[in-house]
């Protein structure tokens, strides 16, 4: 594997990061999600997948928590593959935009909101327990994944394109001119 050197990514060279979304029941027949998530390595884009979500969700943390689960075993995946190449991975990654979504990661706190969620989707807090995997906040308009879920704004779709593309790195300011961030939230983060 070569990754050009001029590019490092956020973390450091070859170190694995991921962003998920998902649509909120946007089939009209069968009401499941889309979700979906990509996968980069020095800012360039490794893996990716776009689809309907296998079950029908009742809250919308629900829906990017089963799409985290895609992710996760996407991340293992990689991981292994990277593992096998040499490259020892700290700990992955993974930008989310629901905070609930997140919270349910951490803890089993949430047992009334998700008692109903099959177990194979905690597997996402197993990977955060073990420390295989980090699920961040990152706000909506700077998550990449976004573009695999619904359509978009036309300048929407062209930003991300960019960043997909490795063309610009995504690091800008609001309509204010300002960039809050903080240790469980991402605004811009740097591809």
């Amino acid at each position: 594997i070569h990754f050009p050197s001029r590019n490092t990514g956020p973390f450091g060279r070859h170190v694995l990061y991921a962003y998920e979304d998902a649509s909120d029941s946007d089939c009209k027949v069968t009401a499941r999600s889309t979700g979906g998530h990509m996968l980069f390595v020095n800012g360039a884009p490794v893996a990716w997948k776009s689809g309907r979500q296998p079950l029908v969700t009742l809250l919308s943390a629900e829906l990017e928590y089963v799409q985290a689960m895609s992710a996760c075993t996407e991340i293992i995946y990689v991981r292994g593959l990277l593992e096998r190449c040499g490259v020892d991975q700290p700990c992955t990654v993974l930008y989310d935009d629901n905070q609930a979504a997140i919270e349910m990661s951490k803890k089993p706190c949430h047992r009334q909101r998700s008692k109903h969620i099959r177990r194979r989707f905690h597997f996402v807090r197993d990977c955060c327990l073990d420390g295989t995997v980090k699920l961040i906040h990152v706000r909506t308009d700077w998550n990449v994944a976004d573009a695999f879920t619904k359509p978009l704004p036309e300048h929407s779709f062209r930003r991300l394109t960019r960043v997909l593309h490795n063309e610009q790195e995504t690091t800008t300011t609001d309509d204010h001119g300002t960039t809050t961030n903080d240790d469980q939230t991402i605004d811009a983060p740097r591809i």
